[in-house]
């Protein structure tokens, strides 16, 4: 176990999430090293010179919206990187996703803003580096290039980690970051190990059962109780894209609600339950968050909550469990289908008291249909 492992678990996850925690260990290695700085950038082509007067390392810089960026108050990359040398300067502009999803066109503004960054007359190039743990599906941002060499990269964890093991230093740091990424499964995808092959293997019939509960009974106690259709043939959609094999009910017409029920797959454990989200560019969002709120004081054993203060994420209240608290069931798939009911139920009761939000608005159709 690594030190920073150690200390990552001193830390509540929805408090500290892990990719926060990464981040600022990467960063601090960055600004520790510059000569890894420097030849990893190199190795991403994102770079147009290789002598530097300076390095300057900054996380979670908030930037200004931008006139374009109508539904957005601000954007907040993980990493700013500024490259100062005899040409000029050069910036690079990392978003780092490990196990959350990927936000609202959130490629696209930053791209927009290291447009912008990359206008000054000082500044020489820049690029916009996304790097991930698991594979993404995403569309990838044109860059304004305002005369400047602009580019973007998509790199994965374990191209970093490589280039660390290539970094010829022994210092404290590297190793214990090496130990952290090891623990937490961004050293390696170059093969099929023989849990891959496995998941392969059993995949259809692991479907069949997550579709066996969530199909006819929730779906349609979900239809009844929200007034929209489910998506229970989307459901491997949210998993490709959003890590996750659930039903979809939207509410109003900026879905200014979102339920979510069905199965999370985690780092080593697989979370079932249900989620309600609130929108960050619906009018109603205000509304819907002070009915969250008094939703978990009434039910504080039952119900939790994540993201109520920050303007820019889909706040939600959730109430779920680990799959393996089934185990001993006889019949597992009743059990667990017997849950969501349950827990929709609880949706109904959340409606019944909170008769003024749009729950009977229309939503438009989910993005990618």
């Amino acid at each position: 176990m690594s030190l920073f492992s150690n200390l990552r678990s001193l830390f509540s996850a929805r408090d500290f999430p892990l990719e926060d925690f990464h981040t600022e260990v990467v960063a601090q290695v960055l600004k520790e090293f510059p000569e890894f700085t420097k030849a990893w950038l190199l190795s991403l082509d994102a770079i147009q010179q290789d002598e530097f007067d300076s390095i300057g390392i900054q996380t979670q810089v908030e930037l200004p919206r931008l006139d374009e960026h109508e539904h957005f108050t601000k954007s907040r990359p993980d990493i700013i990187i500024r490259c100062n040398g005899k040409l000029g300067q050069q910036i690079i502009i990392v978003e780092s996703k490990v196990e959350s999803p990927q936000g609202e066109q959130q490629l696209k503004r930053y791209a927009d803003h290291l447009a912008r960054l990359s206008s000054r007359n000082e500044v020489i190039g820049g690029a916009l580096v996304f790097i991930t743990k698991h594979f993404e599906i995403f569309e990838a941002p044109t860059l304004d290039q305002h005369e400047k060499k602009l580019c973007f990269r998509y790199k994965r964890w374990f191209h970093f980690y490589r280039e660390l093991c290539a970094f010829k230093n022994s210092d404290a740091l590297i190793q214990q970051l090496k130990l952290f990424m090891k623990n937490n499964q961004m050293s390696t995808e170059s093969k099929f190990d023989l849990a891959n092959i496995l998941c392969l293997q059993n995949w259809h019939a692991t479907k069949s059962l997550m579709d066996e509960t969530l199909d006819e009974e929730v779906n349609s106690l979900g239809q009844e109780i929200l007034e929209t259709t489910g998506s229970p043939g989307r459901a491997i959609f949210q998993l490709r894209n959003w890590n996750r094999y659930v039903l979809g009910f939207y509410i109003g017409k900026e879905r200014d609600i979102e339920c979510l029920i069905g199965y999370w797959p985690e780092e080593s454990a697989i979370w079932i339950g249900c989620m309600l989200y609130s929108n960050p560019n619906a009018k109603a969002r205000d509304q819907v968050i002070v009915a969250f709120r008094e939703w978990i004081k009434l039910n504080p054993a039952l119900w939790e909550h994540d993201h109520f203060d920050d303007p820019q994420a889909f706040a939600t209240i959730f109430r779920g469990k680990d799959i393996s608290q089934f185990d001993k069931e006889k019949d597992q798939v009743r059990a667990i289908k017997d849950y969501f009911l349950e827990i929709l139920e609880e949706v109904r009761c959340f409606r019944d008291a909170t008769p003024d939000l749009p729950w009977t608005q229309a939503a438009p159709a989910e993005v990618g249909e």
